[in-house]
């Protein structure tokens, strides 16, 4: 299993965006130190790279 964020928009436009509002979140990317508004995507794989399944 392997996580990784998706990014709606620039950071600067983290406070103003209003798409996907009802489910989108801002969060914080550890790696990167930034902050960012989107989803964070949740994915199993095959050695093969084929989804096995996904959550986000």
């Amino acid at each position: 299993m392997d996580s990784f964020p998706l990014p709606l928009c620039q950071p600067i436009r983290n406070g103003r965006a209003k798409i996907f509002s009802e489910v989108a979140n801002i969060g914080y990317n550890a790696t990167k130190k930034v902050y960012l508004y989107g989803f964070k995507i949740h994915m199993v794989v095959s050695v093969t790279g084929l989804i096995l399944k996904y959550e986000k």
